[in-house]
C-alpha cells in the first residue's frame, strides 16, 4: 500500500515536469485504494511536481528534454496550440482560468503550470490551484468512467 502511494506521488511529479502521460492514470490503476487516497495523492504529488517548475523559473520549460519526449511522442503541434491557448486563457482570466485549464480532462497540465508564469502569483497559491485542479480532473474522469459504466450495465452491455 506504501509503495502504491508513492508509486503516485512520483509519477503525477513527474506528470507535472515532463512526462506528456494522463495524470488521471492513478484513479483506475490501483483498485485496492480508496479513492480519497488516490485523490490526496495525485494532488499532492502534482502539487509537488508543479512546485518544482515553478520555482525553478522556468528552466525546465527551457529544456530540450521535455520537447524531445513531446517530438518523440508525436504531439508537438498539438501541444503547441494548447501552450498558446492556455497562455491566452490565463491571461483573460488570471487564477480562475489558471484553475479551469487544471481541472479540464485531457488537457496537458503541463501547459497550464508552464503559462501561469504570466500571472505573478505566490507558490502557496499555485499549489492550491494545482491540487484543486487536480482533485476535479481527476473526480471528473472517475465520475465518468463510474457512470457510463453504469448506464452500460443498466443496457445489458456488461457482464
Amino acid at each position: 500500500m506504501v509503495l502504491d502511494i508513492l508509486y503516485i506521488f512520483f509519477y503525477e511529479a513527474a506528470c507535472a515536469i515532463f512526462l506528456p502521460l494522463p495524470s488521471e492514470a492513478p484513479m483506475f490503476m490501483f483498485p485496492n485504494l480508496s479513492r480519497v487516497t488516490v485523490l490526496a495523492t495525485c494532488a499532492l504529488g502534482k502539487t509537488a511536481g508543479a512546485c518544482m517548475v515553478f520555482v525553478s523559473g522556468g528552466l525546465l520549460r527551457r529544456s530540450k528534454l521535455i520537447f524531445t519526449i513531446i517530438d518523440v511522442v508525436g504531439v508537438k503541434s498539438i501541444f503547441q496550440k494548447l501552450s498558446v491557448w492556455s497562455e491566452r486563457l490565463i491571461n483573460s482570466y488570471g487564477y480562475l482560468g489558471f484553475i479551469f485549464l487544471m481541472s479540464t480532462p485531457g488537457m496537458p497540465m503541463r501547459s497550464a503550470i508552464y503559462s501561469v508564469s504570466v500571472l505573478k502569483i505566490n507558490v502557496a497559491l499555485f499549489a492550491g490551484g494545482v491540487a484543486v485542479g487536480t482533485i476535479i480532473r481527476n473526480s471528473l474522469v472517475w465520475g465518468g468512467y463510474r457512470g457510463l459504466r453504469t448506464i452500460l450495465a443498466a443496457l445489458g452491455l456488461l457482464e
